[in-house]
C-alpha cells in the first residue's frame, strides 16, 4: 500500500513548480509545496494533481500556430470601447474596494485549478491582478456556466494601448526601413516596467495558485486518512456484527433446543396427566365397587347369621327327632319282646 502511494505522492523536498528566489509578490514563500503531516492512524501521503491534455484535441483545435501580430490585432479589436459598452448591458458589474481586493482568496478548490483548462474565447479568459485598486468584475450571463474576468484599470489600459500603438508604429517603421524612412524609436521604460509588474503579478498569482493546490492536496490527504480510518472502523464494526450474529445464532439454536425439549416435556406431562385422570377414574370406580362389595359382605354376614340360626333350629329339631326315634325304637323293641 505504501508503494502505491509513493507512485502518486511527490517527494517532500521537491516543489510542484520551479522556485524563483526573491519573488517580489510572495517573498515569504520559499517553496510552493507545503507538506502536511500525515494522519496518525492512517499515514496516507499527499497526491499530486496532474492535468493531462490530449494532443489530438490540441491538433484539432489548433492546427496552425497563431501569429503574435494577429494576436495583438485581436487584442486591440477586443478592447474596443464600443464593444465594451455593448457588453456591459448583458453583464453584471461588481465593484471591489481596496480592502476587499487585499483579502486572500478562499482555500476551497477551484474548478479551473483542479481540472483540465477549458478552451474558451480569449476575451472571457483574459485576467489581470489589480495592484490594490478598485476593480470591476464582470459576470457574463451569455454562457451556461458562470465566468468572471477582471478588467485592467483605466490608466493601465491606456498605457497598454499606447504601448501597442507605439509597437505598431515601430513595426511600420521597420517595414518601411528599406525605403529610407526614420529609424525605430526605443521602447519606453515605463512600459517595460509595467510589463515587468504584470509579469511579476502573474508569477505571484501562479505561486498563490500552487500554494492553494498544495493546501487542497493536504486536505485531500487528510480526508483520505479520515476515510481510511472510517473504513477500518466499519470493517471492525462488520467483524463485531458478524461475531454478534454468530452468538445470536448460537443462542437461538440453544433456545430452539430448549424449546423442543420443553415441548417434549409438555407432551409427556399431558400424557401423564391423562394417565393420572384415568387412574383417578379407575380409583373412583374401585372405590364404588369396594363399597358395593362391603354392602354385599354385610348382607352375606346377615345371611350367614340367619343361616346359623336356622342351622341351630334344625339341630334342635334333629335332636328332638333323634330322641323321638330312640323312644320309638325302644317301644318297637319292647313290643317285639312282648310279642
Amino acid at each position: 500500500m505504501d508503494e502505491l502511494w509513493m507512485l502518486v505522492q511527490p517527494p517532500a523536498n521537491q516543489p510542484v513548480l520551479p522556485v524563483i528566489p526573491g519573488d517580489p509578490y510572495y517573498p515569504e514563500l520559499p517553496v510552493a509545496y507545503n507538506p502536511i503531516p500525515p494522519v496518525e492512524e492512517a499515514p496516507i501521503q499527499q497526491e499530486e494533481i496532474e492535468i493531462e491534455e490530449n494532443p489530438k484535441e490540441d491538433m484539432e483545435e489548433d492546427p496552425e500556430e497563431e501569429d503574435p501580430e494577429e494576436d495583438m490585432e485581436e487584442d486591440l479589436e477586443e478592447e474596443d470601447p464600443e464593444d465594451d459598452m455593448e457588453e456591459e448591458d448583458d453583464d453584471e458589474v461588481i465593484m471591489i474596494t481596496e480592502s476587499e481586493s487585499s483579502v486572500t482568496p478562499p482555500t476551497t478548490p477551484i474548478h479551473s485549478f483542479t481540472t483540465a483548462p477549458s478552451r474558451c474565447p480569449r476575451k472571457t479568459a483574459r485576467m489581470s491582478i489589480p495592484d490594490r485598486r478598485p476593480t470591476t468584475l464582470r459576470q457574463s450571463k451569455r454562457f451556461s456556466h458562470t465566468q468572471k474576468k477582471v478588467d485592467r484599470p483605466a490608466w493601465e489600459s491606456n498605457k497598454v494601448n499606447k504601448w501597442i500603438s507605439e509597437w505598431k508604429a515601430t513595426r511600420n517603421i521597420e517595414k518601411g526601413q528599406a525605403s529610407g524612412t526614420t529609424p525605430p524609436s526605443p521602447m519606453d521604460i515605463d512600459d517595460l516596467s509595467l510589463l515587468f509588474e504584470e509579469n511579476t503579478r502573474l508569477h505571484g498569482q501562479v505561486w498563490h495558485i500552487s500554494d492553494e493546490l498544495s493546501t487542497i492536496q493536504g486536505q485531500v490527504a487528510q480526508t483520505r486518512g479520515g476515510m481510511t480510518r472510517m473504513g477500518r472502523q466499519q470493517e471492525q464494526q462488520h467483524i463485531e456484527l458478524d461475531n454478534l450474529h454468530q452468538r445470536m445464532n448460537y443462542h437461538h439454536s440453544n433456545w430452539m433446543n430448549c424449546n423442543s425439549r420443553m415441548t417434549a416435556m409438555e407432551n409427556q406431562n399431558d400424557i401423564a396427566l391423562s394417565l393420572a385422570h384415568g387412574i383417578e377414574e379407575r380409583h373412583v370406580a374401585l372405590k364404588e365397587s369396594h363399597e358395593t362389595l362391603e354392602e354385599r359382605h354385610v348382607a352375606l354376614e346377615e345371611n350367614h347369621e340367619t343361616v346359623e340360626e336356622r342351622h341351630a333350629t334344625l339341630a334342635a329339631d334333629h335332636a328332638e327327632l333323634v330322641a323321638k326315634h330312640t323312644e320309638l325304637s325302644n317301644a318297637v323293641a319292647q313290643w317285639m319282646n312282648f310279642c
